[in-house]
């Protein structure tokens, strides 16, 4: 059966290697990344006294080449000195003073706006947001008012349109624009800015999203989605931020989606920033840096920090990437056939495991469920059932690669070992990869991979139990011998030994995923590791796991059953690290590799120093 097994697993693999081979040159050619910074924050600098030509210029030679502009508001508007506002108190004060009748006052509070030197329509922008009836013109002693009503606070805030002066002004300095378009701010009387934000400027053709809502949000995606093909414009999602309905425009929109982060100059060194700006681009498929820049202070001075720290920036990334504008990601079809094969695979793949691992007839029972799984998914399409069958691979990966434990005689039984894990292992991850194939996982639209923690502590307590049971009797796992075990007293110190154990898992597991905490001296660790050999191997594979995998190995060739057992406990967080890996599906998996392969060795070389240490001791 196992024969069989393998050879319709090797082939089935062979068939989606073609789905490999074209992600893999999809991210190797997705090269470019361009940087931005907000239009706000660039006048904000010149208002404060930096020459115009300095600044625009200066940021163009250090490598910015994009600048996001929102609509104008009164607000905006009267921080660039172009209006004057006034409330209802602010404005009875000056009239009186003016010798104004008070009369005339309108008896509603408002706003009262005054144009001071503008080339923006302020009038008809107002007239179309608020409508005639709700505006007024006032003359004082020669200058005039519009008076609007309603709250002058949120009157303020009510976004008037986008300017035409600002696009002009943006690419006289040769720079690309970002549309910042309000979605959430956005009412019925100024709805016209989404379609002004489609039609003002044929050459802005990438749109970012102000607040938590995504454009069409909740109910027209699919007809915002073909304004912006019509257009050729990319929309972008920020980083570790939810839009609500973004994925839904995002897929309406052929996932023409270029990945954003943002970061402010003025919350961290610059050292640290430029290394999250980096590992952004070369780890993540993030192809727009958005810097928020430093405006506090003395604006000369901020001019040139600004300037130096991108060009910091562009001289550090990796040559592999280029400044420009970011092209949309190829489009990675998932024709039906590799869908089967990836299924098929997953079938062959799990059912060989469990036959391995516990027996033949729980490996029946468990290939004939992932089938109707997969039968499942492949007549009704369910995106759950396919993550669901990836999970399963995820979590049965790792066991099977660390406790499929052949004869250890001689050092040379544990290489062959040690390649035997690393091949499985790959062929779960080959498998894993193959299942979750497409744009949208590439560029993180959606969930993406569910079950982390799962995998983290899955493979854990799994082996635990197989430890356990192996060391009191060592034959195949059995359900009543685990009744058996069960049902064993227990000591105080076995007690204090599992409340330990507790407090090391729980602290591992608050470590995993993207918001893990990690101590000051680790970071620092990572980061010299990051810049010596481009992609990072992860600490606790090659510090942690695979040390003590190949010193179990060992300890099973000298006979040292018991102690080897106890080492596969905290080896299989190294296989399960490693699968974990290239969950990240957003990671290219050149990057993955790179960084699997590095682990792998520095993993075997500590193993050698544990058993030197051990033998030195012993």
């Amino acid at each position: 059966m196992k024969k069989w097994l393998w050879i319709i697993l090797l082939l089935s693999l062979t068939v989606t290697s073609i789905s490999l081979y074209e992600r893999s040159k999809a991210e190797w050619n997705y090269n470019t990344y361009e940087i931005a910074v907000p239009l706000k924050e660039v006048e904000s600098l010149i208002r404060q006294g930096a020459d115009e030509e300095d600044v625009f210029n200066g940021l163009k030679s250090s490598g910015v080449n994009a600048i996001s502009v929102p609509p104008e508001s009164i607000k905006t508007l009267e921080n660039n000195g172009e209006i004057l506002s006034l409330n209802q108190k602010e404005f009875n004060r000056f009239a009186l003073l003016s010798g104004y009748p008070m009369d005339a006052f309108p008896e509603k509070k408002g706003l009262f706006v005054s144009i001071l030197d503008s080339t923006f329509p302020v009038a008809e922008s107002l007239k179309k947001t608020f409508g005639d009836n709700n505006i007024k013109n006032i003359e004082m002693n020669e200058r005039k008012f519009i008076y609007i009503e309603g709250d002058p606070n949120k009157i303020k805030d009510h976004f008037l349109g986008y300017s035409e002066d600002n696009f002009k002004l943006i690419e006289g300095y040769g720079f690309s624009r970002i549309l910042h378009v309000p979605v959430s701010d956005i009412t019925e009387k100024n709805k016209f800015i989404w379609e002004q934000a489609l039609t003002i400027d044929e050459k802005a053709d990438q749109m970012l999203f102000r607040g938590n809502e995504a454009l069409g949000y909740p109910n027209n995606p699919v007809k915002w989605a073909n304004r912006l093909k019509e257009n050729g414009i990319s929309i972008l999602s920020i980083e570790l931020f939810h839009q609500n309905g973004f994925e839904s425009l995002a897929r309406a929109n052929d996932l023409n989606v270029t990945r954003l982060i943002s970061l402010d100059l003025e919350s961290a060194s610059p050292v640290d920033i430029r290394g999250k700006a980096i590992r952004a681009v070369k780890e993540r498929n993030i192809r727009v840096l958005y810097f928020h820049i430093k405006t506090s202070g003395e604006p000369e001075e901020n001019l040139k920090e600004n300037i130096k720290f991108f060009k910091s920036v562009n001289s550090s990334m990796p040559q592999l990437f280029k400044l420009g504008e970011p092209d949309s990601f190829n489009k990675l079809p998932k024709p039906f056939w590799m869908l089967v094969m990836a299924l098929l695979s997953s079938v062959m793949f799990v059912t060989l495991a469990v036959e391995t691992l516990l027996k033949p007839k729980i490996a029946i029972v468990t290939g004939i469920g992932l089938s109707i799984m997969s039968i499942g998914y492949l007549v009704f399409g369910s995106d759950l059932l396919l993550k669901m069958i990836a999970l399963i691979v995820a979590i049965i990966t790792p066991v099977y690669a660390a406790l499929a434990l052949r004869t250890i005689k001689r050092k040379r039984d544990i290489l062959l070992q040690y390649a035997r894990a690393i091949g499985i292992s790959f062929l779960g991850i080959w498998i894993l990869i193959s299942l979750l194939y497409g744009t949208e996982f590439l560029l993180h639209i959606g969930q993406g991979f569910r079950g982390v923690k799962v995998l983290y502590v899955f493979p854990i307590i799994f082996t635990t139990i197989f430890v356990v049971y192996h060391i009191y009797d060592d034959r195949k796992f059995d359900l009543q011998q685990l009744k058996n075990l069960l049902a064993l007293p227990i000591k105080y110190g076995h007690l204090i030994l599992l409340c330990i154990l507790a407090g090391i898992l729980l602290y591992y597991i608050s470590r995993t995923g993207s918001f893990g905490s990690v101590s000051t001296f680790e970071l620092m660790f990572r980061q010299k590791l990051e810049d010596l050999l481009y992609a990072r191997p992860r600490t606790k594979e090659f510090l942690i796991g695979f040390p003590f995998y190949v010193l179990s190995l060992y300890f099973f060739m000298i006979k040292m059953k018991k102690a080897a057992f106890v080492c596969l406990i905290p080896a299989i967080i190294g296989w399960l690290s490693l699968v974990n890996t290239f969950t990240h599906l957003h990671i290219p998996l050149y990057v993955s590799v790179l960084r699997s392969i590095y682990s792998l060795s520095l993993g075997l070389f500590v193993g050698v120093v544990f058993i030197i240490v051990f033998k030195s001791r012993a």
